[in-house]
Protein backbone atom coordinates (compact mmCIF):
# COMPACT_ATOMS: atom_id res chain seq x y z
CA UNK A 1 0.00 0.00 0.00
CA UNK A 2 2.65 2.44 0.85
CA UNK A 3 4.07 2.00 -2.72
CA UNK A 4 0.72 2.73 -3.94
CA UNK A 5 0.64 5.81 -2.23
CA UNK A 6 4.00 6.89 -2.95
CA UNK A 7 3.63 9.22 -5.68
CA UNK A 8 0.81 11.26 -3.75
CA UNK A 9 3.46 11.50 -0.80
CA UNK A 10 6.26 12.34 -3.41
CA UNK A 11 4.00 15.20 -5.05
CA UNK A 12 3.20 16.74 -1.59
CA UNK A 13 -0.36 16.02 -1.92
CA UNK A 14 -2.25 17.03 1.74
CA UNK A 15 -2.53 14.31 3.72
CA UNK A 16 -6.09 14.44 4.67
CA UNK A 17 -6.44 13.61 1.01
CA UNK A 18 -4.16 11.09 0.92
CA UNK A 19 -5.69 9.20 3.53
CA UNK A 20 -9.26 9.97 1.78
CA UNK A 21 -7.26 8.83 -1.62
CA UNK A 22 -6.48 5.68 0.22
CA UNK A 23 -10.08 4.67 1.65
CA UNK A 24 -11.45 5.07 -1.72
CA UNK A 25 -8.57 3.36 -3.36
CA UNK A 26 -9.54 0.49 -0.99
CA UNK A 27 -13.10 0.18 -1.78
CA UNK A 28 -12.68 0.50 -5.28
CA UNK A 29 -9.83 -2.30 -5.46
CA UNK A 30 -12.81 -4.40 -3.88
CA UNK A 31 -15.06 -3.99 -7.15
CA UNK A 32 -13.07 -5.30 -9.20
CA UNK A 33 -10.92 -8.07 -7.33
CA UNK A 34 -14.22 -9.47 -6.35
CA UNK A 35 -15.52 -8.93 -10.13
CA UNK A 36 -12.71 -10.95 -11.16
CA UNK A 37 -12.86 -13.53 -8.86
CA UNK A 38 -16.23 -14.60 -9.75
CA UNK A 39 -15.65 -14.81 -13.69
CA UNK A 40 -13.72 -18.18 -13.22
CA UNK A 41 -16.58 -19.73 -10.27
CA UNK A 42 -19.51 -18.44 -12.53
CA UNK A 43 -18.00 -19.53 -15.62
CA UNK A 44 -16.94 -23.21 -13.78
CA UNK A 45 -20.31 -23.41 -11.75
CA UNK A 46 -22.77 -22.08 -14.54
CA UNK A 47 -21.02 -22.51 -17.81
CA UNK A 48 -20.32 -19.66 -19.98
CA UNK A 49 -23.75 -19.66 -21.38
CA UNK A 50 -25.12 -19.17 -18.10
CA UNK A 51 -22.88 -16.31 -16.93
CA UNK A 52 -23.95 -14.92 -20.21
CA UNK A 53 -27.28 -14.95 -18.85
CA UNK A 54 -26.23 -13.36 -15.44
CA UNK A 55 -24.40 -10.66 -17.46
CA UNK A 56 -27.22 -9.80 -19.43
CA UNK A 57 -29.33 -9.32 -16.42
CA UNK A 58 -26.84 -6.61 -14.76
CA UNK A 59 -26.52 -5.27 -18.28
CA UNK A 60 -30.49 -4.81 -18.34
CA UNK A 61 -29.93 -3.29 -14.68
CA UNK A 62 -27.31 -0.92 -16.12
CA UNK A 63 -29.27 -0.03 -19.14
CA UNK A 64 -32.25 1.76 -17.06
CA UNK A 65 -29.99 3.11 -14.37
CA UNK A 66 -30.35 6.56 -15.08
CA UNK A 67 -34.37 5.99 -13.77
CA UNK A 68 -32.04 7.84 -10.69
CA UNK A 69 -32.31 10.82 -12.42
CA UNK A 70 -28.82 12.24 -11.71
CA UNK A 71 -29.99 12.42 -7.93
CA UNK A 72 -26.88 10.69 -6.22
CA UNK A 73 -24.67 13.65 -7.96
CA UNK A 74 -27.19 16.11 -7.17
CA UNK A 75 -27.24 15.08 -3.51
CA UNK A 76 -23.35 14.90 -3.53
CA UNK A 77 -23.09 17.94 -4.78
CA UNK A 78 -25.16 19.65 -2.66
CA UNK A 79 -23.76 18.03 0.82
CA UNK A 80 -20.24 19.18 0.11
CA UNK A 81 -20.67 22.60 -0.84
CA UNK A 82 -23.68 23.27 1.60
CA UNK A 83 -23.65 20.71 4.79
CA UNK A 84 -21.28 22.96 7.09
CA UNK A 85 -23.65 25.66 6.75
CA UNK A 86 -26.86 24.42 6.55
CA UNK A 87 -29.25 22.91 9.72
CA UNK A 88 -29.68 19.23 10.42
CA UNK A 89 -33.46 19.85 9.30
CA UNK A 90 -32.70 21.35 5.77
CA UNK A 91 -30.19 18.79 5.05
CA UNK A 92 -33.10 16.15 6.33
CA UNK A 93 -35.24 17.39 3.96
CA UNK A 94 -33.13 17.57 0.87
CA UNK A 95 -32.21 13.96 1.59
CA UNK A 96 -35.52 12.82 1.51
CA UNK A 97 -36.75 14.61 -1.84
CA UNK A 98 -33.67 13.10 -3.35
CA UNK A 99 -34.32 9.95 -2.24
CA UNK A 100 -38.30 10.42 -2.91
CA UNK A 101 -37.32 11.18 -6.59
CA UNK A 102 -35.39 8.25 -7.31
CA UNK A 103 -37.82 6.01 -5.90
CA UNK A 104 -40.63 7.77 -7.59
CA UNK A 105 -38.47 7.36 -10.75
CA UNK A 106 -37.38 3.67 -10.90
CA UNK A 107 -41.07 2.46 -9.64
CA UNK A 108 -42.56 4.79 -12.81
CA UNK A 109 -40.11 3.32 -15.44
CA UNK A 110 -40.49 -0.20 -13.80
CA UNK A 111 -44.33 0.06 -14.08
CA UNK A 112 -44.25 1.90 -17.89
CA UNK A 113 -41.82 -1.17 -18.90
CA UNK A 114 -43.98 -4.07 -17.64
CA UNK A 115 -46.59 -2.44 -19.55
CA UNK A 116 -44.76 -1.93 -22.80
CA UNK A 117 -43.31 -5.19 -22.49
CA UNK A 118 -46.78 -7.09 -21.74
CA UNK A 119 -48.20 -5.14 -25.08
CA UNK A 120 -45.47 -5.79 -27.61
CA UNK A 121 -45.07 -9.45 -26.35
CA UNK A 122 -46.34 -10.77 -29.41
CA UNK A 123 -43.89 -8.93 -31.29
CA UNK A 124 -40.72 -10.08 -29.15
CA UNK A 125 -41.97 -13.62 -28.95
CA UNK A 126 -41.52 -13.75 -32.73
CA UNK A 127 -38.02 -12.14 -32.76
CA UNK A 128 -36.29 -13.00 -29.79
CA UNK A 129 -38.11 -15.75 -28.50
CA UNK A 130 -34.88 -15.82 -25.78
CA UNK A 131 -35.63 -12.77 -23.97
CA UNK A 132 -39.65 -13.64 -23.75
CA UNK A 133 -38.19 -17.27 -22.23
CA UNK A 134 -36.62 -15.04 -19.34
CA UNK A 135 -39.18 -13.50 -17.99
CA UNK A 136 -39.21 -14.05 -14.38
CA UNK A 137 -35.66 -12.79 -14.84
CA UNK A 138 -36.79 -9.61 -16.05
CA UNK A 139 -39.48 -8.95 -12.89
CA UNK A 140 -36.44 -9.90 -10.50
CA UNK A 141 -33.90 -7.38 -12.43
CA UNK A 142 -36.50 -4.36 -12.20
CA UNK A 143 -36.83 -4.76 -8.34
CA UNK A 144 -32.98 -5.01 -8.52
CA UNK A 145 -32.98 -1.63 -10.45
CA UNK A 146 -35.39 0.15 -7.86
CA UNK A 147 -32.88 -0.90 -4.59
CA UNK A 148 -29.52 0.22 -6.32
CA UNK A 149 -30.88 3.59 -7.10
CA UNK A 150 -31.61 4.14 -4.26
CA UNK A 151 -29.06 2.44 -2.70
CA UNK A 152 -26.50 4.65 -4.89
CA UNK A 153 -27.87 7.73 -3.60
CA UNK A 154 -27.40 6.98 -0.06
CA UNK A 155 -23.98 6.34 -0.69
CA UNK A 156 -23.20 9.65 -2.66
CA UNK A 157 -24.86 11.52 0.54
CA UNK A 158 -22.43 9.80 2.79
CA UNK A 159 -19.58 11.09 0.50
CA UNK A 160 -21.09 14.49 0.16
CA UNK A 161 -20.88 14.55 3.82
CA UNK A 162 -17.12 13.97 3.85
CA UNK A 163 -17.64 10.38 5.34
CA UNK A 164 -15.14 8.61 3.31
CA UNK A 165 -13.86 6.32 5.66
CA UNK A 166 -17.13 4.45 7.08
CA UNK A 167 -18.58 4.97 3.46
CA UNK A 168 -15.53 2.80 1.75
CA UNK A 169 -15.48 0.12 4.56
CA UNK A 170 -19.08 -0.26 4.96
CA UNK A 171 -19.03 -0.72 1.03
CA UNK A 172 -16.41 -3.56 1.35
CA UNK A 173 -18.57 -5.28 4.04
CA UNK A 174 -21.72 -5.33 1.46
CA UNK A 175 -19.38 -6.06 -1.34
CA UNK A 176 -17.86 -9.26 0.53
CA UNK A 177 -21.36 -10.50 1.66
CA UNK A 178 -22.49 -10.32 -1.90
CA UNK A 179 -19.97 -12.03 -3.41
CA UNK A 180 -19.67 -14.78 -0.88
CA UNK A 181 -23.63 -15.05 -1.40
CA UNK A 182 -23.55 -15.39 -5.17
CA UNK A 183 -20.69 -18.16 -5.10
CA UNK A 184 -22.35 -20.42 -3.03
CA UNK A 185 -25.83 -19.89 -4.99
CA UNK A 186 -23.80 -20.38 -7.78
CA UNK A 187 -21.89 -23.53 -6.78
CA UNK A 188 -24.76 -25.40 -4.63
CA UNK A 189 -28.11 -24.62 -6.80
CA UNK A 190 -26.76 -23.16 -10.57
CA UNK A 191 -29.27 -21.22 -11.14
CA UNK A 192 -29.49 -17.74 -12.83
CA UNK A 193 -32.96 -16.58 -11.35
CA UNK A 194 -32.01 -17.20 -7.30
CA UNK A 195 -28.79 -15.90 -8.09
CA UNK A 196 -30.51 -12.44 -9.07
CA UNK A 197 -33.36 -12.69 -6.30
CA UNK A 198 -30.49 -13.18 -3.56
CA UNK A 199 -28.63 -9.95 -5.54
CA UNK A 200 -32.02 -8.09 -4.87
CA UNK A 201 -32.08 -9.14 -1.10
CA UNK A 202 -28.61 -8.03 -0.51
CA UNK A 203 -29.43 -4.80 -2.43
CA UNK A 204 -32.58 -4.03 -0.11
CA UNK A 205 -29.96 -4.90 3.04
CA UNK A 206 -27.48 -2.87 1.84
CA UNK A 207 -29.98 0.17 1.10
CA UNK A 208 -31.03 -0.06 4.75
CA UNK A 209 -27.77 -0.66 6.71
CA UNK A 210 -26.66 2.76 4.71
CA UNK A 211 -29.51 4.77 5.79
CA UNK A 212 -28.87 3.27 9.07
CA UNK A 213 -25.66 4.51 8.78
CA UNK A 214 -26.31 7.82 7.68
CA UNK A 215 -29.06 8.24 9.88
CA UNK A 216 -26.14 8.52 12.71
CA UNK A 217 -24.49 11.08 10.67
CA UNK A 218 -27.40 13.42 9.96
CA UNK A 219 -30.97 13.43 11.43
CA UNK A 220 -32.91 11.76 9.40
CA UNK A 221 -35.60 8.92 9.66
CA UNK A 222 -37.95 7.11 6.93
CA UNK A 223 -40.65 9.75 7.67
CA UNK A 224 -38.27 12.28 6.00
CA UNK A 225 -38.28 10.46 2.58
CA UNK A 226 -41.01 12.56 1.15
CA UNK A 227 -41.02 15.23 -2.24
CA UNK A 228 -40.36 18.74 -1.55
CA UNK A 229 -40.78 20.66 -4.85
CA UNK A 230 -38.75 23.60 -3.94
CA UNK A 231 -35.77 21.24 -3.56
CA UNK A 232 -36.93 18.88 -6.11
CA UNK A 233 -35.89 22.05 -8.53
CA UNK A 234 -32.97 22.61 -6.68
CA UNK A 235 -31.63 19.07 -7.45
CA UNK A 236 -33.05 19.18 -11.38
CA UNK A 237 -31.19 22.19 -11.95
CA UNK A 238 -28.00 20.60 -11.40
CA UNK A 239 -29.24 17.16 -12.01
CA UNK A 240 -31.21 17.38 -15.36
CA UNK A 241 -27.62 17.61 -17.34
CA UNK A 242 -26.43 14.72 -15.36
CA UNK A 243 -29.76 12.80 -15.93
CA UNK A 244 -29.19 13.62 -19.84
CA UNK A 245 -25.36 12.03 -19.39
CA UNK A 246 -26.65 9.23 -17.48
CA UNK A 247 -29.57 8.19 -20.09
CA UNK A 248 -26.86 8.31 -22.66
CA UNK A 249 -24.10 6.32 -20.76
CA UNK A 250 -26.37 3.91 -19.66
CA UNK A 251 -27.63 2.77 -22.77
CA UNK A 252 -24.24 3.06 -24.50
CA UNK A 253 -22.73 0.75 -21.43
CA UNK A 254 -25.30 -1.65 -21.59
CA UNK A 255 -26.31 -1.82 -25.28
CA UNK A 256 -23.05 -3.51 -26.65
CA UNK A 257 -23.75 -6.72 -24.67
CA UNK A 258 -27.56 -6.61 -25.02
CA UNK A 259 -26.89 -6.98 -28.73
CA UNK A 260 -24.39 -9.17 -28.69
CA UNK A 261 -26.91 -11.55 -26.66
CA UNK A 262 -30.40 -10.82 -28.90
CA UNK A 263 -28.47 -11.23 -31.99
CA UNK A 264 -25.50 -13.63 -31.47
CA UNK A 265 -25.78 -16.11 -27.76
CA UNK A 266 -25.27 -15.35 -23.98
CA UNK A 267 -21.85 -17.77 -24.68
CA UNK A 268 -20.98 -14.99 -26.55
CA UNK A 269 -21.63 -11.94 -24.20
CA UNK A 270 -19.82 -14.15 -21.55
CA UNK A 271 -16.75 -14.64 -23.44
CA UNK A 272 -17.07 -10.21 -24.57
CA UNK A 273 -17.69 -9.62 -20.79
CA UNK A 274 -14.30 -11.10 -19.43
CA UNK A 275 -12.05 -9.54 -21.41
CA UNK A 276 -14.26 -5.93 -20.42
CA UNK A 277 -13.82 -7.53 -16.70
CA UNK A 278 -10.26 -7.13 -17.05
CA UNK A 279 -8.92 -4.77 -19.28
CA UNK A 280 -11.28 -1.94 -17.55
CA UNK A 281 -9.54 -2.39 -14.07
CA UNK A 282 -6.97 0.42 -15.14
CA UNK A 283 -9.82 2.63 -15.69
CA UNK A 284 -12.16 2.09 -12.77
CA UNK A 285 -10.24 1.57 -10.18
CA UNK A 286 -9.01 5.19 -10.69
CA UNK A 287 -12.25 6.26 -11.60
CA UNK A 288 -13.47 5.26 -8.14
CA UNK A 289 -10.76 5.95 -6.00
CA UNK A 290 -11.06 9.46 -7.40
CA UNK A 291 -14.22 10.66 -6.74
CA UNK A 292 -13.34 11.83 -3.71
CA UNK A 293 -12.31 14.50 -5.73
CA UNK A 294 -16.27 16.24 -6.31
CA UNK A 295 -17.01 16.88 -2.59
CA UNK A 296 -13.50 17.89 -1.67
CA UNK A 297 -13.24 20.46 -5.13
CA UNK A 298 -16.70 21.52 -4.58
CA UNK A 299 -16.06 21.97 -0.58
CA UNK A 300 -12.82 23.83 -1.34
CA UNK A 301 -11.31 27.08 -0.28
CA UNK A 302 -8.23 26.99 -1.62
CA UNK A 303 -6.64 28.89 -4.09
CA UNK A 304 -6.65 28.99 -7.89
CA UNK A 305 -2.75 28.38 -8.11
CA UNK A 306 -2.91 25.53 -5.36
CA UNK A 307 -6.17 23.69 -7.04
CA UNK A 308 -4.14 23.91 -10.28
CA UNK A 309 -1.02 22.50 -8.64
CA UNK A 310 -3.13 19.98 -7.51
CA UNK A 311 -4.66 18.98 -10.62
CA UNK A 312 -1.44 18.50 -12.58
CA UNK A 313 0.13 16.25 -9.74
CA UNK A 314 -3.57 14.25 -10.07
CA UNK A 315 -2.66 13.74 -13.71
CA UNK A 316 0.71 12.55 -13.07
CA UNK A 317 -0.46 10.08 -10.64
CA UNK A 318 -3.10 8.92 -12.34
CA UNK A 319 -1.04 8.34 -15.56
CA UNK A 320 1.60 6.45 -13.18
CA UNK A 321 -0.99 3.98 -11.81
CA UNK A 322 -2.35 3.67 -15.16
CA UNK A 323 0.71 2.57 -17.32
CA UNK A 324 1.56 0.12 -14.43
CA UNK A 325 -1.66 -1.56 -14.13
CA UNK A 326 -1.45 -1.74 -18.46
CA UNK A 327 1.82 -3.33 -18.11
CA UNK A 328 0.52 -5.69 -15.90
CA UNK A 329 -2.51 -6.79 -17.82
CA UNK A 330 -0.15 -7.03 -20.77
CA UNK A 331 2.33 -9.71 -18.74
CA UNK A 332 -0.74 -11.40 -17.94
CA UNK A 333 -3.03 -11.72 -21.16
CA UNK A 334 -1.14 -15.38 -22.35
CA UNK A 335 -2.36 -16.97 -19.01
CA UNK A 336 -5.72 -15.07 -19.14
CA UNK A 337 -5.93 -16.29 -22.98
CA UNK A 338 -4.83 -20.40 -21.70
CA UNK A 339 -7.16 -20.14 -18.47
CA UNK A 340 -10.26 -18.64 -20.57
CA UNK A 341 -10.13 -20.50 -23.83
CA UNK A 342 -10.10 -17.19 -25.44
CA UNK A 343 -9.13 -18.44 -28.54
CA UNK A 344 -10.37 -16.02 -30.88
CA UNK A 345 -9.22 -13.05 -29.04
CA UNK A 346 -6.13 -10.82 -28.96
CA UNK A 347 -6.57 -7.59 -30.71
CA UNK A 348 -9.94 -7.21 -28.91
CA UNK A 349 -7.59 -7.27 -25.98
CA UNK A 350 -5.54 -4.80 -26.52
CA UNK A 351 -7.27 -2.24 -28.14
CA UNK A 352 -9.83 -2.41 -25.00
CA UNK A 353 -6.47 -2.29 -22.66
CA UNK A 354 -5.65 1.16 -24.65
CA UNK A 355 -9.04 2.56 -24.29
CA UNK A 356 -9.83 2.16 -20.94
CA UNK A 357 -5.78 3.53 -20.33
CA UNK A 358 -6.78 6.37 -21.75
CA UNK A 359 -9.95 6.59 -20.11
CA UNK A 360 -7.82 6.24 -16.16
CA UNK A 361 -6.18 9.52 -17.31
CA UNK A 362 -9.25 12.03 -18.06
CA UNK A 363 -10.94 10.99 -14.44
CA UNK A 364 -8.62 13.85 -12.87
CA UNK A 365 -10.10 16.03 -15.20
CA UNK A 366 -14.04 14.86 -15.21
CA UNK A 367 -14.05 15.10 -11.36
CA UNK A 368 -11.96 18.94 -11.34
CA UNK A 369 -14.27 19.90 -13.60
CA UNK A 370 -17.26 18.72 -12.31
CA UNK A 371 -16.01 19.78 -8.70
CA UNK A 372 -16.40 23.65 -10.05
CA UNK A 373 -20.06 22.89 -11.06
CA UNK A 374 -19.52 22.91 -15.18
CA UNK A 375 -22.04 20.06 -15.21
CA UNK A 376 -23.50 21.20 -18.32
CA UNK A 377 -20.49 21.33 -20.37
CA UNK A 378 -19.27 17.77 -18.81
CA UNK A 379 -22.55 16.70 -19.64
CA UNK A 380 -22.76 18.00 -23.26
CA UNK A 381 -19.02 15.91 -23.92
CA UNK A 382 -20.03 12.22 -22.21
CA UNK A 383 -23.50 12.65 -23.85
CA UNK A 384 -22.13 13.19 -27.55
CA UNK A 385 -19.47 10.46 -26.91
CA UNK A 386 -22.24 8.09 -25.84
CA UNK A 387 -24.38 8.78 -28.49
CA UNK A 388 -21.18 8.07 -31.01
CA UNK A 389 -20.55 4.97 -29.40
CA UNK A 390 -24.24 3.96 -29.22
CA UNK A 391 -24.16 4.73 -33.04
CA UNK A 392 -20.72 2.84 -33.51
CA UNK A 393 -22.68 -0.32 -31.62
CA UNK A 394 -25.48 -0.40 -34.21
CA UNK A 395 -23.36 -0.21 -37.26
CA UNK A 396 -20.64 -2.52 -36.17
CA UNK A 397 -21.78 -5.26 -34.10
CA UNK A 398 -23.89 -7.37 -36.24
CA UNK A 399 -21.23 -7.42 -38.86
CA UNK A 400 -18.20 -7.69 -36.54
CA UNK A 401 -19.28 -9.37 -33.56
CA UNK A 402 -16.85 -8.71 -30.41
CA UNK A 403 -14.42 -6.76 -32.48
CA UNK A 404 -17.15 -4.24 -33.27
CA UNK A 405 -18.57 -4.01 -30.00
CA UNK A 406 -14.63 -3.37 -28.93
CA UNK A 407 -14.62 -1.10 -31.49
CA UNK A 408 -17.24 0.50 -30.52
CA UNK A 409 -15.78 1.50 -27.13
CA UNK A 410 -13.03 2.63 -28.59
CA UNK A 411 -14.51 5.35 -30.76
CA UNK A 412 -16.05 6.38 -27.49
CA UNK A 413 -12.86 7.25 -25.64
CA UNK A 414 -11.60 9.06 -28.58
CA UNK A 415 -14.22 11.28 -28.17
CA UNK A 416 -14.60 11.67 -24.21
CA UNK A 417 -11.06 12.61 -24.40
CA UNK A 418 -12.17 15.87 -25.02
CA UNK A 419 -12.86 15.96 -21.02
CA UNK A 420 -9.08 16.61 -21.42
CA UNK A 421 -9.12 20.36 -22.08
CA UNK A 422 -11.91 21.37 -20.02
CA UNK A 423 -9.78 22.17 -16.56
CA UNK A 424 -7.12 24.25 -18.18
CA UNK A 425 -9.82 26.49 -20.08
CA UNK A 426 -11.30 26.66 -16.81
CA UNK A 427 -8.22 28.08 -15.03
CA UNK A 428 -7.43 30.11 -17.75
CA UNK A 429 -10.37 31.82 -18.22
CA UNK A 430 -13.32 31.52 -15.47
CA UNK A 431 -12.32 29.80 -12.75
CA UNK A 432 -11.76 33.17 -10.08
CA UNK A 433 -15.71 33.24 -11.31
CA UNK A 434 -16.59 29.67 -10.37
CA UNK A 435 -14.29 29.50 -7.00
CA UNK A 436 -16.53 32.47 -6.58
CA UNK A 437 -20.21 31.51 -7.08
CA UNK A 438 -18.65 28.16 -4.77
CA UNK A 439 -18.22 30.69 -1.30
CA UNK A 440 -21.40 32.70 -2.39
CA UNK A 441 -23.23 29.47 -2.23
CA UNK A 442 -21.77 28.78 1.55
CA UNK A 443 -22.68 31.97 2.64
CA UNK A 444 -26.48 31.21 1.81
Amino acid sequence: MQLLFKPLLRFGINPSIQSTAMWSMLESFSSPFFSLLLIPILTHSLGLEKYGLYVMVLAFVGLFSFTGLGMNTSITYYLAVNHQTSNAKNIAERLGTALSVTLLGTIAFSLIFLLAFTLFEPVLQKTYPQLIAQQSLIYVALLLLIFTQCDMVISAALKGLQQFKASSKLEFLIRFVGFVTVVLVATILKNVTVIIIFAVIIAFFSMMLRFKVLSKVVDIRLSDIKLDRQYAGEFFHFGKWMTLQNISGAIFGSLDKIMLGLLFSTTVVGTYNIIISITQLSHYVLASASSFILPKISASTASIKILRKSYYKSLVVSALVTLLMMLVLTLLYPFIKGHFNLVNIKYEYFILLISYGVLAICVPPYYFALGFGKVKLLSNINTISAVVGIVAIMLLINKYEILGAVLSRAVYTIAVTLTFFVPPLLFKNNLENSHEHIKLLKTK
